[in-house]
């Protein structure tokens, strides 16, 4: 099941799964600097020394970070695994064959390719460094469309079950000074009713638990906007959606540090598998 999150930045850009052990010590040891650009926006990620995946910017191409001096901080993380020190929402939740409850995924590899003179195909893999469990994440970058496409692809090799319990599709950090949200819900009568908020720091979620026609409430979109409410010739806006016609959330959390973390993918309420 591979489940999508598109984002569009204004700009407008953007934004789910693979089993063995250890990554490789030169994985760990040689920090890597991966690109995702658009023509008007720039994701670029780090593979640190720590074996972690990074995410150090994303937005227009002269706000791409440089690789810095030291490690950074796993709030920083690009796809956030739950247990063995994180401690915000999490990308992905699993209980590995014996129980353990804690996922430590490290850099192996990435490679991009072309797929045609507008899109460009980066896959980077992950792996467990304790169990044969691995995630492989896609970027498709549009660079007309200024749009950049990210799902994961999960796999085991455990001796027994793994029961996944969180799966995101996508969980981009931004950074700002503040951040306004708009989503667009309601029922009959009033289908896509735009509702804006300023977000404050802690948890905020939009879901749907409907299972089928998700969307009959609460459209599975959204705008993020960096520099004030959103305007429509100005200012710099975010927008995402998922290709996903099932229970969906979406999970804003500005931490302590005035992070924002947007993970969106399948609702974790009733998926357990």
């Amino acid at each position: 099941m591979v489940i999508r999150l598109t984002l569009y930045v204004t700009l407008l850009t953007a934004l789910l799964m693979l089993g063995a052990r250890a990554a490789s010590a030169q994985a760990r040891a040689e920090p890597r600097v991966i690109n995702v650009s658009t023509a008007g926006s720039s994701l670029t990620l780090l593979a640190a020394g720590d074996g972690r995946l990074y995410q150090l910017g994303y937005g227009r191409p002269k706000q791409s970070a440089v690789r810095p001096s030291r490690t950074p901080a796993r709030e920083d993380e690009f796809y956030p695994q739950a247990g063995h020190g994180f401690v915000l929402e999490p990308a992905v939740q699993a209980v590995h064959a014996d129980g353990n409850t804690s996922t430590d995924l490290v850099y192996v590899s990435h490679e991009t390719a072309a797929v045609d003179d507008n899109v460009t195909h980066t896959r980077v893999s992950l792996k467990d460094g304790h169990y044969p469990f691995f995630v492989t994440l896609h970027l498709r970058s549009y660079r007309r469309e200024d749009v950049i496409e990210q799902w994961a692809e999960i796999r085991h090799e455990e001796d027994g079950p793994v029961t996944l319990s969180r799966f995101a599709s996508s969980s981009p950090v931004l950074k700002a000074d503040a951040y306004w949200l708009t989503q667009l819900q309601g029922n009959y009568m009033r289908e896509a009713e735009l509702v804006e908020e300023r977000l404050t720091p802690g948890l905020k979620i939009l879901d749907s638990k409907l299972g089928v026609r998700a969307h009959q409430m609460r459209n599975p979109s959204f705008l993020l906007s960096t520099e004030g409410p959103a305007r429509e010739e100005s200012g710099e806006v975010y927008g995402g959606t998922l290709a996903w016609s099932g229970s969906f959330q979406f999970a804003f959390e500005v931490d302590w540090t005035g992070r924002l973390r947007a993970l969106a993918g399948i609702n974790p309420f009733g998926s357990e598998y």
